[in-house]
């Protein structure tokens, strides 16, 4: 699902929550990995600007070659900043979500129509 949703596959991406949810995976901790990856994506774009290579960027992150590879695709479709942002706005959901302040419904929904919507705009740039 945070694939699809990243490399822009919007409607995939929706198809694929339906269906985990309807098989009993909790919204709660499909925004927490979906955090993870956008901290991921933000680690990899920092460490390719400061010149690290794929290698380095693997071991940093603690993955292997190639899923460093295809994190570092991904997040050419995003500026750092957005990265940014995108992490920010899923640790600041999932808070307001274990606070109370929000309710799980249509909070992770709303978060991945901003994801999917800030990468919309950089294809017009």
């Amino acid at each position: 699902m945070t694939d699809a949703l990243l490399s822009g596959q919007g409607g995939k991406a929706l198809r694929m929550l339906d269906g985990l949810l309807r098989d009993g995976e909790e919204r709660l901790m499909l925004l927490s990995l979906l955090g993870r990856q956008c901290r991921q994506l933000r680690y990899a774009k920092a460490m390719a600007a400061e010149g690290r290579q794929q290698g380095e960027i693997a071991s940093r992150l603690g993955v292997p070659p190639f899923v460093a590879r295809k994190t570092l695709d991904t997040a050419r479709s995003f500026t750092l900043a957005q990265l940014g942002e995108m992490a920010r706005l899923c640790l600041d959901s999932e808070y307001l979500v274990k606070s109370g302040q929000l309710s799980d419904a249509g909070t992770l929904e709303k978060v991945m129509l901003q994801i999917l919507s800030m990468r919309e705009a950089n294809r017009y740039v």
